[in-house]
């Protein structure tokens, strides 16, 4: 028997069945140059926000593509669930999750006297700017 998997990662789906992957969502990283230009211009961040693995895989690339920003890898991050934590934590950042897996869960975990680097998609939820707005 077949089974029909929605998810982006096929490889994390739990099933032990022949899976047809037809993903639901599709996402793009911003261009590189224009990532490594608002660096730039930002407070240098103390800490990492994490609330998707594909924040942690797109982080990599710009880190990849341009050097001058290794050392946010040195940054502790915090990550919303075990998933996002295990990548980020393979990827060689310090990092800790939310116990419960949401951005509500994140917010006893951030200090608002810290700066946050928090890569993130255009269409996620504001839990975390509006309980920490600037």
């Amino acid at each position: 028997m077949k089974a029909l998997y929605f998810g982006l990662d096929p490889a994390r789906c739990q099933l032990k069945k022949e899976l047809i992957h037809v993903p639901l969502i599709q996402t793009k990283m911003r261009s590189l140059r224009e990532l490594s230009l608002l660096l730039q211009q930002l407070k240098p961040p103390t800490q990492l926000l994490f609330t998707s693995r594909v924040a942690v895989q797109y982080f990599f690339k710009l880190l990849t593509a341009n050097k001058k920003f290794l050392y946010l890898k040195q940054l502790p991050a915090v990550a919303i669930g075990t998933a996002t934590k295990e990548l980020a934590m393979n990827k060689g950042l310090t990092t800790i999750a939310a116990t419960t897996a949401t951005q509500e869960g994140m917010i006893g975990m951030i200090q608002p006297a810290q700066t946050y680097l928090w890569p993130r998609s255009s269409r996620s939820r504001d839990v975390l700017p509006c309980h920490y707005p600037h």
